[in-house]
């Protein structure tokens, strides 16, 4: 028994592992992300992580066409809280967790 038990936390424990690289990796903390604050922070200019929206924004803006753009956003950000709300309800809801 103790050796299926050890098997099976060492199976969690990669999935864990595995779980939060991506975790970081779409909270924008990974190496690159984080690599880049650092410098910035050193150079004493402003680090914000662009997310999916931000750019749409932003091409709206060099387009002159704002309000399209901002639809556009805002539908990103329902999706992406969507997508994180399954996430969320399927992480928490298995039976290892």
């Amino acid at each position: 028994m103790s050796g299926l038990f050890h098997r099976a936390k060492a199976a969690r424990t990669a999935q864990e592992i595995e779980w939060t690289r991506c975790n970081d990796y779409y909270n924008g903390i990974h190496h690159v992300a984080r690599e880049n604050r650092d410098w910035c922070l050193a150079n004493n200019i402003p680090w914000f992580t662009a997310t999916m929206p931000d750019a749409y924004r932003k091409l709206g803006t060099l387009l002159g066409k704002e309000e399209q753009a901002e639809v556009l956003a805002q539908y990103c950000e329902e999706i992406m809280a969507l997508a994180e709300d399954t996430i969320n309800i399927i992480w928490y809801n298995t039976e290892e967790n």
